[in-house]
């Protein structure tokens, strides 16, 4: 990757946005356009047409293990299966690509016009391309090197617990009680809400943690927060040293 260079994401949320971004400066390129599908459901929806739109410019996707499988190669199997192939396609004022199979619909990079409806070409006249070559499956079209997928395990969570030394000072808590190996916690997030609710600011304290009768897994200002400390005081570099998925996303990210 060369310096200077812009790298797009997708996250599923605010906090994997800060870490994202942190991640893209890391390794010295800028942020591009960071795409917020609140929720990873969305994040699957869309697959087909980010993989795609990386054939244009370089492109991340982070998200969550979760329980969703035992390990991020597992996860990543099941999320980019030979499934879905794309065919390179031309057009008499322009070149296209248009998903032959599966639910998403993928966008032309410039106008953004829709050239497949639920896993169809589509059947207008004037916007009828022309088959010049089959193309590739999704899996080996994300293999390629412009297509980044990230998965944290088991959450982005674990990566910012990895840095125990500026964590704990964030949350200013002693060092010790930070978890040695965090991406063997079942849920780092629950992790941090615990650790911030032994804080000795206040603040933390009221804000990070939810209160019992909210029903809710973190407090109002959990993300404003942890995107503070991720743009402050979190070290990548630091934090890869603990957590092995970690170290691989920042190996494929300085790839692209």
């Amino acid at each position: 990757m060369s310096v200077g260079s812009t790298i797009c994401a997708t996250v599923d949320g605010s906090v994997d946005e800060a870490v994202a971004k942190k991640l893209i400066a890391h390794v010295g390129a800028s942020p591009g356009e960071i795409h917020i599908t609140n929720g990873k459901t969305n994040v699957r929806k869309g697959l087909d047409g980010y993989v795609a739109a990386a054939r244009y410019k370089p492109w991340m996707v982070l998200i969550d293990l979760d329980q969703d499988a035992d390990c991020a190669p597992l996860l990543r199997k099941d999320w980019l299966p030979a499934r879905c192939h794309f065919s390179q396609m031309s057009h008499p004022r322009r070149r296209k690509w248009a998903c032959l199979r599966g639910a998403a619909p993928v966008f032309h990079r410039r106008c953004m016009r829709t050239y497949c409806k639920d896993g169809k070409p589509s059947e207008s006249e004037a916007d009828k391309p022309t088959l010049q070559a089959a193309g590739e499956s999704l899996g080996e079209m994300a293999a390629k090197p412009r297509f980044c997928f990230c998965v944290a395990v088991r959450v982005v969570e674990a990566w910012l617990l990895a840095d125990a030394i500026h964590i704990s000072r964030y949350l200013e808590i002693d060092k010790t009680r930070i978890p040695s190996n965090p991406e063997e916690l079942p849920d780092p997030k629950a992790a941090v809400v615990e650790l911030a609710s032994g804080s000795r600011n206040r603040k933390i304290r009221t804000d990070m943690v939810p209160r019992p009768e909210s029903g809710r897994k973190t407090g109002p200002l959990y993300p404003s927060f942890m995107t503070e400390f991720i743009c402050r005081l979190w070290q990548p570099d630091r934090a890869a040293e603990r957590s092995e998925s970690l170290r691989h996303a920042i190996e494929r990210l300085r790839r692209l």
